[in-house]
């Protein structure tokens, strides 16, 4: 005989149960856990909603990196964000146009609590990087500003992007 608690949480009956142990052996495999069969469809019912929220979850998880690989769109050739941004500006200074030693700067500085949000990051030569410092790009660069700002700003849409939100339609499709 097993006695027990049923595991319902509305319920909470004592039970005994008849539980016929296999030869050589001290503990039952599985013990019962509920006190009748309408206990048991309910503690199905509560499984399979725990179920239904984890795939849910997973779900939810699948979208946000989506939209994670939206914020970050990499050309085909850019394997990481600072190539993406070395890409976009064409490898060349935003302030003075020039190619040598270049660099990723930050538009609003993290000093003065800029983000490392690709729509907050542009190319500049290791000089120019170096003077700019902590400086806001209006008092840097005015005369530029406003261009560097849009053009840092600008959406890329690219081939690679697109396959990744085709990637996710495709692993949400299988866990629906």
């Amino acid at each position: 005989m097993a006695a027990g608690w049923c595991k319902r949480p509305s319920c909470g009956q004592a039970f005994t149960a008849l539980v016929i142990l296999p030869r050589g052996r001290d503990v039952a495999p599985d013990l019962p856990r509920y006190c009748s069969k309408r206990c048991a469809r309910a503690g199905e019912k509560r499984r399979a909603k725990a179920r239904a929220a984890a795939v849910e979850k997973a779900r939810a998880k699948l979208i946000r990196a989506a939209r994670r690989a939206e914020q970050w769109p990499l050309s085909e050739g850019a394997a990481t964000r600072r190539d993406f941004i070395m890409e976009k500006f064409g490898h060349r200074c935003v302030y003075c146009d020039s190619s040598e030693r270049p660099t990723i700067d930050h538009i609003v500085p993290k000093a003065r609590g800029g983000t490392d949000r690709i729509s907050n990051l542009v190319v500049a030569c290791w000089q120019c990087n170096c003077d700019k410092g902590d400086l806001p790009i209006d008092e840097f660069c005015p005369e530029r500003a406003e261009a560097i700002v849009a053009a840092a700003r600008r959406w890329y849409r690219t081939k690679a992007s697109r396959a990744i939100r085709v990637d996710t339609v495709t692993a949400l499709d299988g866990h629906g």
